[in-house]
């Protein structure tokens, strides 16, 4: 399983990595949106993307919207530590399949990660 993580932030991409390195997962970092698309366009397929908010443009949910206009089967969490109910609703609206808060557990990232790559296709 190849994951993508894609935040601003060194110290929480390195963070995240590792976590999911030690679990057994390839991992692959995006440091913006653009990067991200670039990541997610190919050619590697991912099968999960956990996605910053917050980023400078294009922003976390730019980058939803694009992925899931162009059709791109993969599975996005989105991360932010600036979450409010409206927020995460309007991340899962826009089909993200899960939200992730910030600062989070390491089971907290494995429970949702397990969750999302078990519900089956995009």
């Amino acid at each position: 399983m190849r994951i993508l993580v894609v935040d601003d932030n060194a110290d929480i991409r390195l963070l995240v990595t590792m976590l999911l390195t030690a679990r057994g997962f390839d991992v692959d970092e995006a440091i913006d949106g653009l990067t991200a698309l670039a990541a997610v366009r190919g050619p590697a397929v991912h099968d999960l993307v956990l996605l910053d908010i917050r980023m400078p443009a294009p922003d976390g949910l730019e980058v939803l919207d694009t992925v899931r206009a162009e059709g791109i089967p993969v599975k996005i969490v989105m991360i932010s530590a600036h979450a409010d109910s409206e927020t995460t609703a309007d991340a899962l609206v826009r089909k993200a399949d899960a939200f992730l808060v910030k600062p989070f557990t390491s089971d907290d990232l494995y429970d949702t990660i397990d969750r999302v790559l078990s519900e089956g296709a995009v």
